[in-house]
């Protein structure tokens, strides 16, 4: 496999509405992201919120897991609302330098993926560091066509 991947110091910026859980070391992260991806879209649904549609999971430096989507919120809902969105949480994160690449093909092949970027990311003389972004695109049948895409911040 080719990756194509590439570092930039133009700031990644993402706002997400969602829930988040921290996942003690040793503990699985799969089990940990079904329970988020269930309790957020729940909500979007319940609330039949507009969004965009994509899945975002943000993996931070303590273990916490963010597991949200993009919101396409009213004026009314958005920015300068009191409450906000009920049950989910508001959380923006800004990525000053990263290394970005695209991950197509099933999830199970992301572990792959990852290898291949922290290898090339170090020979370039860096280190890859959290806070990480992944953002999920549209499920497609063909597993081939899914895309991933992958932001790692950078030391």
């Amino acid at each position: 496999m080719s990756l194509q991947w590439h570092m930039t110091d133009q700031p990644f910026n993402v706002t997400l509405h969602g829930v988040s859980k921290q996942v003690p070391p040793g503990d699985d992260y799969g089990t940990t992201i079904k329970e988020l991806l269930d309790k957020l879209w729940a909500e979007v649904r319940g609330q039949a919120l507009p969004n965009r549609g994509l899945t975002h999971m943000v993996y931070e430096e303590d273990g916490t897991v963010f597991v949200g989507v993009e919101l396409e919120l009213p004026a009314s809902r958005g920015e300068g609302a009191v409450d906000g969105v009920p049950n989910l949480a508001k959380r923006a994160w800004t990525l000053n330098e990263y290394a970005y690449c695209v991950h197509r093909g099933h999830y199970g092949g992301l572990g792959r993926t990852y290898d291949e970027l922290h290898a090339a990311v170090s020979a370039a003389g860096r280190q890859c560091k959290k806070p990480l972004v992944e953002a999920y695109g549209h499920w497609k049948e063909d597993e081939s066509q899914m895309e991933t895409g992958i932001y790692f911040s950078l030391a």
